[in-house]
């Protein structure tokens, strides 16, 4: 069996991906998988991760030793697994910074709008802008070439993109060398539909991740769930906004069973969640948390197929673009369309294993 290793964030968002794609490579190689996580948290991988695979924390990067420990453990994990392929879904900025990698293939699962593609600032730009003078020192004392654009990081052999098409916002024959579209990837938590849900229909759903940390207020939730009709409001998600009875809440749902019940959609703004709603042809108003989410709000604006609504000004933008649910419905169902028969983890664990394949003929 041949080793892969995979090295994921500690959000739900990068493990809940990465796992549907690790069991995809399973089911066509005979491969030995072992994830690497970042640690601290929710430690959610105890939840995903562990009752299938071997997992290995990752200390997170710390100026206290310049990064080392971090650094160190993982190389030192590369050459005790000796893996034929590496896969990254994590911010690579600052925990892959210093890491020395080998000559050995590797592939990097990102969103197309944090790549070269994007045009929106994202995290990793913001990061660079303010610490990356200091990082390139602390490059060229471990022997690693000075860096100008923080998304250079992403530039593996393979670059996987798990959005559809229209959110790429160009055709496959015009992406830079090794740039793959596989499409979303979407993991379903291993939750039943609860049996006061099984008959719910236009629901306001509120799906706010491990990172979804800006809610809305609640006379915001319950001014967008009169705009768009919505029978009841619920949420998932693990910080507690205190909406207390107002809002039905839930550690977890599955996702691809509660998304076509629901009229209208929050979310942070992550693919995740996002992209799930969407492929049930729901619009969405992302509430961000980071630069990222903006980034993909900004694409569904494009598409017509979602808003960008921050906590602070809600009333504000609201006011002055009033919501027009049908032309959102109409953008939500398009982008539909393109996600209705795309194996997103099929296709990521394809891509993988080409790339292993042709190294074994070198």
């Amino acid at each position: 069996m041949k080793p892969v290793l995979f090295i994921v964030g500690a959000a739900i968002g990068h493990m809940g991906r990465s796992l549907e794609i690790a069991r995809a490579l399973e089911a066509r190689a005979s491969v030995k998988i072992h994830f690497a996580c970042l640690s601290g948290g929710p430690r959610f991988e105890r939840l995903l991760l562990e009752p299938d695979y071997s997992v290995t924390p990752l200390p997170v990067f710390s100026l206290a030793d310049n990064g080392a420990s971090s650094a160190d453990r993982l190389e030192q994990l590369i050459t005790e697994l000796k893996p034929k392929l590496i896969y990254c879904d994590l911010n690579p900025l600052p925990q892959l910074l210093l890491v020395r990698f080998p000559e050995i293939p590797r592939v990097f699962l990102v969103n197309s709008y944090e790549t070269r593609l994007g045009c929106d600032v994202t995290v990793q730009d913001l990061m660079w802008e303010q610490y990356g003078d200091e990082w390139n020192r602390l490059r060229e004392s471990r022997g690693l070439q000075p860096v100008e654009n923080p998304r250079s990081f992403f530039d593996t052999d393979r670059v996987l993109l798990p959005d559809p098409p229209a959110i790429i916002g160009m055709p496959a024959e015009s992406l830079p060398p090794g740039y793959i579209p596989v499409g979303p990837c979407i993991w379903d938590p291993p939750a039943s539909l609860p049996a006061e849900l099984q008959d719910a229909h236009d629901l306001l759903l509120l799906s706010m991740g491990t990172t979804g940390i800006n809610n809305l207020p609640l006379d915001a939730v319950q001014y967008i769930a009169r705009l768009v009709g919505a029978s009841r409001t619920i949420r998932i998600g693990s910080i507690d906004p205190g909406y207390g009875k107002h809002v039905e809440h839930y550690q977890w749902l599955p996702g691809s069973q509660v998304m076509p019940r629901c009229k209208f959609v929050l979310t942070q703004g992550g693919a995740g969640s996002t992209y799930q709603a969407l492929r049930a042809g729901v619009p969405v108003a992302c509430i961000p948390a980071h630069r990222n989410h903006v980034a993909l709000a900004h694409r569904l604006l494009e598409l017509e197929a979602g808003i960008l609504l921050y906590q602070e000004t809600w009333q504000q933008q609201l006011n002055e673009t009033p919501l027009d649910l049908n032309k959102l419905q109409a953008g939500a169902r398009k982008l539909s369309t393109q996600m209705e028969n795309i194996d997103g983890p099929g296709n990521a664990a394809a891509a993988m294993l080409d790339l292993i394949q042709s190294n074994s003929r070198v």
